[in-house]
């Protein structure tokens, strides 16, 4: 297979030809991240097919999560490489852990929706 066109890619699943089409970049989540599936994570869109309407992030962590275009809040099916995000994550169907409920925002934004939340 050369690319996410393919005729035969219809009979890879999405995750495989996302991973290929990136170059195989992506790292399985680790056990923090399945830790932290509730919580908000802060990082920048690396890769974005608009064909395919698949993507990946990387959070500021360095873990790279897989998402589609129908995971972007804004209900937009377009975002540009290197946008700072806060997502949320949640399995998918292949069992890996996919970027969800992803909002662009500024750097200034993404800190302090990722900051603990006070207690007093």
């Amino acid at each position: 297979m050369t690319g996410i066109d393919d005729a035969s890619s219809a009979e890879v699943p999405a995750d495989a030809r996302l991973a290929e089409h990136a170059g195989g970049s992506r790292r399985p989540a680790g056990p923090a991240s399945l830790a932290r599936l509730g919580d908000p994570w802060s990082g920048r869109v690396v890769r974005f097919d608009d064909a395919a309407g698949l993507g990946i992030v990387e959070a500021t962590s360095g873990e790279q999560f897989g998402f589609h275009c129908t995971s972007l809040a804004d209900g937009s099916r377009h975002v540009e490489r290197g946008r700072q995000i806060v997502f949320g994550l949640r399995p998918g169907l292949g069992g890996e852990i996919e970027a969800v409920r992803i909002v662009v925002v500024d750097g200034a934004r993404a800190a302090a929706a990722t900051a603990p939340a006070a207690t007093s």
